[in-house]
This record gives C-alpha cells, structure tokens and sequence, in this order.
C-alpha cells in the first residue's frame, strides 16, 4: 500500500541547519504547540522544546526543554540525538512523550528525512485530521473551523494552495510567509508498507519515498520493520 507520506507534522521541523548543524527554528515549534493544543495537550510547549532540544547540535537549554544533563541524570543516563529523527518512535526516549502523549500524537505526526517545514498537500489531508489546518496556522484557524473547511473542500481538490489561503476563515489568519509557502497541492513525500508472507515466513518493508520536481522518485528511508 501507498499513502500520502507529508499528511502529517514533520517533527524535524523544529529545528533548521545544514551540515549535521541544526538550530531551533521558531515557526516549527509554534506549528508543533499549536497542534498539541488542537489534540488537547495542555504541555505542548515544554514538548516542543524538548523536541528541539533533543535534535539541535547546541547544549545550551531552551524554555522547558533539556539537554544532555537532563537525560544523564537518569537511572539509566543517556544523551540527547543530537541529529533528526529517523522515526516517530524516538519521541518515547524524549522527556515529556509519556505513553499517553506519544499515543495521542503518533496519527498526526512523521519524521521526514529533512528539516523543512511540513510540505503539507491540502487536498490529502484527511477529512478527521483538522488539527493539521490547525497546525499550518500556528492555532488561527481552530479545529471546528478547519473542520468545516475540509468538508466543504472541493470534489476535485483545490487547484492551488492560494485557493486555499483565500478562503475567508482563512484569509483572516496572519500566517508567516514561510507557512505560506509550504501549504501545497501536490505531494512530495510517499510512504509505502509492504508485507509479504510464504508459508510460516513472513517479511515486513517501510519505506519512505520523495517525489522531486525536476528528477526521479528517491528512497529516502527503508526499514524491515512496520512503522510504529
């Protein structure tokens, strides 16, 4: 099977950089609060800056997250990645992803293998996931508005993001521009599962997918394991 793999909030997007060098980046962790918030998680920002905290490359603490002492402290101490996440099941090692936490956000969330922002297509965002409006609007446009806008959202799709970013509950949002600039109507990431079974073997394929505009489909990521 193959599914839209950007549907979802890239949790490397907290964070910008080149070069294995990442920083915090403002607008990812405002997209990340605000979807928390919309999943009803009152701690949505100590989250979002552990989560920074954990992947930047810097030790230097951000509002209530934590760097490597927080972790060495431990029972059984560690140290922060220092690097993106590979998959969403790393949050469970991050301090504040609790069981329940994890298990509200895991739908909604996906670690892509870049830092950008989340290329979100517009016409592939599911009709129950209005958190993800929510999230592309850092919170200006609540999940019972974001609701109703993709119900009413055309049979064919919208033609263009800007079609989109007109719509007066919409209009009245003051989106950054980088957010602007990430809402779309065509799809970049795939994320294709693939099981296979013979007799009493059985074989289990993830893979990540990216779409390129002016090249051909890349494997980004692949594991023999499902996708937790």
């Amino acid at each position: 099977s193959i599914r839209d793999g950007g549907a979802c909030f890239n949790l490397n997007s907290v964070v910008e950089g080149r070069n294995d060098l990442f920083m915090r980046r403002e607008l990812g962790v405002e997209q990340f609060t605000a979807l928390a918030g919309a999943l009803g998680l009152t701690q949505g920002q100590a989250l979002a800056d552990s989560l920074a905290d954990w992947i930047d490359t810097d030790s230097f603490r951000e509002g209530r997250g934590g760097e490597d002492e927080a972790y060495a402290a431990g029972a059984q101490p560690y140290r922060t990645g220092g690097v993106l996440l590979a998959e969403v099941s790393e949050l469970r090692a991050i301090r504040g992803f609790t069981p329940e936490v994890y298990t509200r956000l895991r739908p909604y969330v996906c670690a892509l293998p870049t830092s950008d922002l989340s290329p979100i297509n517009l016409n592939t965002v599911p009709a129950d996931r209005p958190e993800l409006i929510t999230m592309l609007t850092s919170g200006a446009v609540g999940p019972d508005t974001a609701r109703q806008i993709l119900r009413a959202r055309p049979a064919g799709g919208w033609a263009s993001a800007t079609d989109f970013w007109i719509l007066p509950a919409v209009a009245r949002a003051n989106v950054a521009d980088a957010a602007l600039d990430q809402a779309r109507v065509s799809t970049r990431f795939f994320a294709l599962s693939a099981e296979v079974r013979h007799v009493d073997a059985e074989v289990v394929l993830s893979t990540v997918l990216e779409q390129t505009p002016a090249g051909p489909v890349r494997v980004r990521a692949r594991r023999w394991t499902y996708d937790e």
